[in-house]
């Protein structure tokens, strides 16, 4: 991964080739699993020096999607500090259901702000309630930029109540990818309720593909309820 963010910078001079080799170097220790606010500190630190490598870098189709959303994040943070802040700072507030919810306008939230969803979600909000509030917000957003991290989180996040949050989110995800991560969940996941969660997803999903994997877990799943699932599906 070093190598290929490496080469995304065109050094026009030895000046500059320490600042491009530390936010490489930083995108990098984030992308294989380092503490993202520990090695973002130098990057931000830059300020605007270091926008332009960021945006390229969270662009770049052929670089790691970790990178690609720390850089995005780590961009947002310098062009827009006063909205990143505003919203990390705010609490969610309860439904009637009592599930957390970032409410229209409270605070307010646009696309400008997937970048900084995607960075709690994968490193810096520890809160399972925050998370949900995140989850519910990247599920009614619908963008396809953030089906990695949903992903992850369905696979890795410490909390069952996420895990089962995102997918209800992938499950109404535009992206065609969803249907991918809901199979592997469907298939390898230790925990039967996000087996059957998934299964169930994937019906609702009502894409073909999906059709063996469900008609094998009929046969091989030893929980009832995912079998039931699947059968629904």
């Amino acid at each position: 991964l070093l190598t290929v963010l490496a080469g995304l910078v065109v050094l026009p001079a030895t000046a500059v080739a320490e600042p491009v080799d530390a936010r490489v170097a930083a995108l990098a220790e984030i992308a294989d699993g380092g503490l993202y606010v520990q090695e973002r500190e130098p990057l931000l630190a830059m300020a605007d020096s270091a926008l332009a490598d960021l945006e390229r870098i969270a662009a770049d189709p052929e670089i790691g999607w970790r990178a690609r959303a720390a850089a995005a994040a780590c961009r947002g943070w310098i062009a827009e500090p006063e909205r990143y802040e505003a919203f990390f700072a705010a609490e969610p507030t309860m439904t009637r259901a009592g599930l957390p919810r970032y409410r229209k306008g409270e605070p307010e939230v646009d696309r400008d702000l997937l970048p900084l969803l995607v960075e709690m979600l994968l490193w810096t909000e520890q809160d399972p309630m925050k998370k949900l509030a995140v989850v519910d917000l990247l599920k009614r957003m619908k963008d396809p930029a953030s089906v990695d991290a949903l992903g992850w989180a369905l696979g890795h996040d410490g909390s069952l109540a996420v895990r089962r949050a995102a997918v209800e989110a992938l499950e109404r995800a535009t992206d065609p990818r969803a249907t991918g991560l809901l199979l592997d969940a469907r298939q390898g996941d230790g925990i039967a309720e996000i087996r059957g969660a998934a299964a169930a997803a994937l019906g609702w999903r009502k894409e073909p593909a999906a059709l063996p994997a469900l008609l094998r877990t009929l046969t091989r799943d030893e929980d009832v309820n995912c079998r039931a699932r699947s059968a629904q599906s």
